[in-house]
């Protein structure tokens, strides 16, 4: 009688083990290219948040719905793929801080009550989704790579695609009368590009156009002038303070950097003179003159700015007493000891904030505030040896979110969780980004 033996393992090919990176950074890359595409059905169907704009409906529920079963479905299928091939699976540190404080908002906010949960759950996906993408990148060091070499062309498609939208919807305003979501016929007009979203297309501009500005410094490479002009024309139009606050804060830091950086730069101006005018300067005029020749009377920009202003100082205010129900029985939470303490400990979701971190504190409380900082710190300095410009453009995105809420929603969230653990993914790995990884033609 023989002993039984072992069934013969098939060798595997080197054409096999590329297989599972090259199909992971396809998920990848098709999930970015979703997030960043999802909402181009606002505009063309009208549909947004209802009650907003007269001209708008609701978002019908299954395209809500659709995003988080797409996005969740793609990771799920990267998770599905390392534990099939027996891959090791590299959960980080900050993937679990991710993962704990999206739990920590499934259990607060519905204590807090009112809209809160509502309100995080976009918030909750995208900690979730930026988990399963950091598990992705850590777990398939080269599938990451490839995914960062890719997000660069794609963002800076999005981009170019964004002022194109814009443009269309600015002769489209100027032909038939017909405004975007955010946009109030003879009091403030402004355009959010495929997003339909001044706030955070401008923002998300702003942050890639800062970027930009520290690679071309760093690398000495020629300015990408046509795009960092389609960047700066989509913040201009979207009349979005916390884009303007975002490209200014941003583009200060990384030009103060680079002149601390190089001794020798504070002995030449940071912009060398050239003949003919920068195509970014062109661009800024042209829209101006676009605002202008679409409200031929000038006291239209001057009730913009001071629309915006009032709608910044209330944004900006430490906590917006209204609720959903514009009831006068709310109390407001800062107002004694006992509710300042309550809504520490779990939030208090009859009442809502435009500010990131009010609007997260009477959602959950203090806690996910103390975790996402603590994600902050673990994370962004890994981040930061990978890309220079990872601090500036935190910096940035962080003081803009006291006027809107960037850092609690679909996409903006998700792209900046997910694009910092990436980040931080290949510093870990020791990669090294080929001049840039937002560099055009990288």
């Amino acid at each position: 009688m023989t002993a039984p033996t072992e069934p013969l393992r098939p060798i595997a090919h080197p054409a096999d083990r590329r297989h599972g990176p090259r199909t992971v950074s396809s998920l990848l890359v098709g999930g970015l290219v979703f997030s960043l595409l999802y909402y181009g059905y606002r505009y063309p169907f009208r549909w947004n948040v209802a009650g907003l704009n007269p001209t708008y409906t609701g978002t019908p529920a299954l395209v809500s719905v659709s995003k988080y079963v797409v996005i969740l479905g793609l990771l799920g299928v990267i998770v599905g793929m390392g534990i099939a091939s027996g891959r090791s699976l590299v959960v980080t540190r900050s993937a679990g801080i991710l993962l704990l404080t999206s739990g920590a908002l499934v259990v607060l906010a519905p204590l807090a009550g009112g809209q809160a949960f509502k309100l995080m759950t976009a918030l909750i996906f995208s900690l979730v989704s930026a988990a399963m993408v950091s598990l992705a990148v850590n777990s398939f060091p080269v599938a990451g790579r490839r995914l960062w070499r890719a997000g660069g062309r794609i963002i800076a498609a999005f981009v170019v695609g964004n002022a194109v939208a814009n443009l269309i919807q600015i002769a489209l305003y100027a032909a038939t009368g017909r405004v975007p979501f955010n946009g109030y016929a003879g009091i403030l007009v402004r355009f959010g590009g495929i997003w339909d979203d001044p706030n955070q297309e401008a923002m998300f501009c702003a942050l890639v156009f800062v970027a930009w500005l520290e690679i071309d410094l760093r690398t000495g490479r020629r300015p990408r002038r046509l795009l960092q002009a389609a960047a700066l024309f989509n913040i201009l139009i979207s009349v979005s303070y916390s884009g303007y606050v975002g490209v200014i804060v941003g583009s200060a830091l990384v030009l103060l950097h680079s002149r601390a950086l190089n001794p020798h730069a504070r002995r030449r101006p940071l912009i060398r003179r050239r003949r003919g005018i920068p195509i970014p300067l062109l661009a800024l005029a042209f829209a101006f003159a676009v605002l202008v020749v679409l409200h031929p009377d000038t006291s239209a920009v001057n009730r913009a700015v001071g629309g915006k202003s009032d709608s910044a100082k209330a944004r900006l205010s430490i906590i917006v007493p209204a609720d959903f129900t514009k009831s006068t029985l709310v109390p407001n939470p800062a107002q004694t000891p006992r509710t300042i303490v309550r809504t520490a400990l779990r939030g208090d979701g009859r009442i809502t904030s435009e500010t990131s971190y009010v609007r997260l504190a009477l959602g959950g409380g203090l806690l996910p505030i103390a975790l996402l900082a603590a994600w902050l710190f673990d994370t962004v300095p890994l981040a930061h040896r990978f890309v220079p410009w990872a601090w500036p453009v935190v910096v940035a995105l962080l003081a803009g979110s006291f006027f809107v809420p960037d850092l609690l929603v679909f996409p903006m969230a998700l792209l900046f969780f997910g694009g910092a653990e990436v980040a931080a993914a290949m510093a870990r790995t020791g990669s090294h980004p080929p001049g840039s990884p937002l560099a055009v033609g990288a």
